[in-house]
């Protein structure tokens, strides 16, 4: 039997015999290549095929992992080369390469085995937590992208926004302070539970427990501020980690006026010994400071500013009450805070004649009677301050002229 073949190229461009007999058997062949012929006796059908060439690159497995940052994934990244015709292909030389989120393969290079696979043989994700990714690649075929999402590692400290808080004692402080826990490599850690407990100053947390959220973030909830004014103190635990949070309380709005230098007594048209003020308290006995405080008098006098600030004591005084001439009770009204809490009080202060400084008589002069008898009206005289008002002295009675007697000869006003 004689039979004619026609040579073909596969999908490699390499040649090959078409139309082989099936089932195999014996075939006799001229084959003529540019010369003479010669003669070729073949089994046809149980020819070695020809060589194939790779013609499809595929993930072997999901190309999607997770695991924790800086760590493996469970399964490394592997691919599988087929030839046209799906035989798996050994020998066939296969590139992994980190394209996105750090770390590193086991493997930069891997050469097929019988089964057509090449592995990366490990995988360590980068130290930040999100996307990682490795690409396989095989010469003039697409390449393959393996994904795995790095997940964060264990908590490894707690950081605080937010510290130095402010708020008004007895209150909730007005900006919650907002812990992030991370882990060693910064990622943010959520779903941690984080403890929350007052350490110094007093006061209470409303919740004193909480979960971080997905940025890692956990909030203080509801930190009223303790009684006293100053520092406060909260801790916040997550396991073996803690943080302290500081938070700053001042004094509530004034309540309470306790008045300084007052019943005091001082000579008329003079300032009085004593500075005189208020110290201003609120509802839990904390100084006041930075409110204002007006003086004003009452009736006669005067002071050197009508309106004066209370300081870090809570204390405001006034300088110069200078009282007025007349002698007797002097009052300076007082308004703690007057566009607020509008707390009135009243300063009182006691004016005391001057020296003496002038002398007039009053009864007794010009009188007529026998020698060396009594005088029918004693001598009466009035003592006065530079102000005329009646002032304190001893009075000095003497003859001088005529002759005669006076008793008692001194008398104290």
């Amino acid at each position: 039997m004689r039979k004619g073949f026609t040579v073909e190229r596969n999908r490699g461009g390499r040649p090959r015999l078409a139309d082989w007999p099936t089932p195999p058997q014996l075939v006799f062949m001229n084959i003529r290549l540019g010369g003479p012929a010669f003669a070729v006796v073949v089994l046809a059908g149980c020819q070695t095929p020809a060589s194939e060439v790779p013609a499809r690159l595929v993930a072997a497995g999901s190309p999607t992992q997770s695991a924790t940052v800086s760590s493996l994934v469970p399964v490394p990244p592997t691919v599988v080369v087929t030839s046209d015709q799906g035989n798996p292909l050994a020998g066939v030389l296969v590139t992994f390469e980190v394209t996105f989120g750090g770390g590193g393969v086991g493997a930069t290079q891997a050469t097929t085995k019988a089964d057509g696979r090449a592995s990366a043989e490990s995988w360590t994700l980068g130290p930040r937590a999100g996307g990682n990714q490795v690409t396989a690649a095989v010469a003039g075929l697409p390449s393959v992208r393996f994904e795995a999402i790095g997940t964060p590692g264990d908590p490894a400290r707690i950081e605080v926004r937010g510290d130095s808080a402010l708020g008004v004692v007895g209150e909730v402080v007005e900006l919650a302070p907002r812990l992030i826990v991370r882990d060693r490599y910064d990622n943010p850690v959520p779903g941690v539970l984080v403890g929350f407990e007052v350490s110094t100053g007093g006061g209470s947390v409303a919740e004193a427990e909480g979960r971080t959220d997905a940025t890692g973030g956990a909030t203080v909830g509801r930190w009223t501020l303790g009684p006293r004014s100053g520092p406060n103190t909260l801790v916040a635990t997550v396991g073996n980690l803690a943080a302290r949070v500081t938070a700053t309380a001042r004094a509530a709005a004034p309540a309470q006026v306790e008045l300084l230098g007052n019943g005091q007594t001082g000579v008329v048209g003079t300032v009085v010994p004593r500075p005189v003020g208020v110290r201003v308290h609120d509802r839990f006995g904390n100084p006041v400071a930075l409110v204002p405080v007006a003086f004003t008098p009452v009736s006669a006098g005067s002071v050197g500013s009508s309106v004066a600030t209370t300081d870090t004591a809570g204390v405001a005084t006034v300088a110069n009450w200078l009282l007025g001439t007349m002698v007797g009770p002097y009052s300076l009204a007082v308004v703690v805070d007057p566009t607020g809490a509008r707390l009135a009080q009243k300063l009182i202060a006691t004016a005391l004649a001057d020296a003496p400084a002038l002398l007039r008589l009053v009864d007794g002069d010009a009188q007529i009677d026998t020698v060396m008898s009594l005088l029918p009206r004693a001598l009466r005289v009035r003592v006065t301050d530079r102000h005329g008002n009646p002032a304190v002295g001893t009075v000095t009675f003497q003859v001088a002229t005529g002759g005669g007697t006076i008793s008692p000869a001194a008398v104290t006003t």
